[in-house]
């Protein structure tokens, strides 16, 4: 698998397995997660971001989608395109019960980028039309 994408890296890694906007039920929990609030059992999703390192400014600033030392699924971590996938219990996205996967997966990548928007202050501007 190669990218023309000039910020990540080329080639990815050997073997590399791609993917993002993948959705499951999570199988295990790895020593550390008892404050993550997610359990076994639960349906979650890996975002195109799938971890960040919670450190740098940008993510003290709540702005993790520039994290400075983000890990983009299928790139820098494997994707999944796969039957099992890690992912930090703290950084996957909890999803509803009842909401198929299908429709929970598109929200994980484009729809999260909306919605995180939604989130920010924003500063409304008015245009007027000029009537000549």
């Amino acid at each position: 698998m190669t990218n023309s994408w000039s910020i990540l890296p080329y080639p990815t890694q050997a073997g590399q397995v791609g993917g993002h906007e993948g959705v499951g039920k999570i199988v295990k929990l790895g020593p550390g997660t008892e404050s993550a609030g997610v359990k076994v059992g639960d349906t979650v999703g890996v975002k195109w971001i799938s971890a960040i390192c919670g450190n740098c400014p940008a993510c003290l600033e709540g702005s993790d989608g520039v994290c400075f030392n983000q890990k983009i699924s299928g790139y820098y971590t494997p994707g999944t395109f796969q039957q099992y996938v890690l992912g930090p219990a703290n950084y996957v996205t909890p999803i509803p019960e009842g909401l198929e996967p299908a429709a929970a997966a598109p929200v994980l990548c484009a729809g999260v980028t909306v919605y995180s928007v939604s989130l920010k202050p924003f500063v409304h501007v008015s245009v007027r039309q000029k009537h000549c």
